[in-house]
């Protein structure tokens, strides 16, 4: 069964992660960095392309999480 993501869960781009993770983070990154670690693979993106998305709780478990940083530990995290 697919889990539905709700609206107010979603995040628009890196600003906005940055602005979720500054609130939920004892260490919160950049933009900057975050859009780095969408293109590296290092961080939980629902969308990757002309808009990047985000979920709250995607973001809220990766950081409780130890933020896995390779594509292989984040699929293992969250599959």
């Amino acid at each position: 069964m697919e889990e539905l993501i709700r609206i107010e869960d979603i995040l628009i781009g890196p600003a906005e992660a940055e602005e979720f993770l500054k609130s939920v983070s004892k260490v919160p990154l950049g933009a900057r960095s975050i859009a780095s670690y969408v293109t590296l693979g290092r961080i939980p993106v629902l969308k990757r392309g002309s808009t990047t998305l985000f979920s709250k709780a995607a973001l809220m478990d990766w950081d409780r999480q130890g933020r896995p940083n390779t594509g292989q530990e984040i699929r293992r995290v969250f599959s």
